[in-house]
């Protein structure tokens, strides 16, 4: 099940995040993060390259499962634009891993 409309990110938002300068790097996945205005929300995209995973299969797991996480993590964090560029290791990290990776970095954009 893919996001609600309410968390996805626009392709204007995608484009101005991707060209941002400050990004967070995790075993699991790089993110690209900025605070949100109360009036947008939470705004997230999750990116899963051909070049890392070779399959569409391979790529829909590793954004399902990075999805999954996000919803546990949801009332966790604050407002922010985030992309999650998914890498490799996402496949066979554990749901525990990737929860605790995931509240930390949205943590840490919270304070800045």
């Amino acid at each position: 099940m893919g996001l609600k409309r309410l968390y996805r990110l626009s392709k204007e938002d995608i484009e101005v995040l991707i060209k941002q300068q400050k990004s967070l790097n995790s075993s699991h996945f790089t993110a690209k993060m900025a605070i949100s205005d109360s009036r947008e929300g939470i705004k997230v995209a999750f990116i899963a390259s051909k070049k890392i995973f070779t399959t569409a299969i391979l790529r829909n797991k590793a954004k399902r499962r990075a999805r999954e996480v996000f919803r546990k993590v949801l009332p966790e964090i604050g407002l922010i634009k985030a992309i999650f560029i998914l890498r490799k290791s996402i496949l066979d990290a554990k749901i525990a891993d990737l929860s605790a990776d995931f509240a930390k970095a949205c943590a840490i954009i919270g304070r800045k």
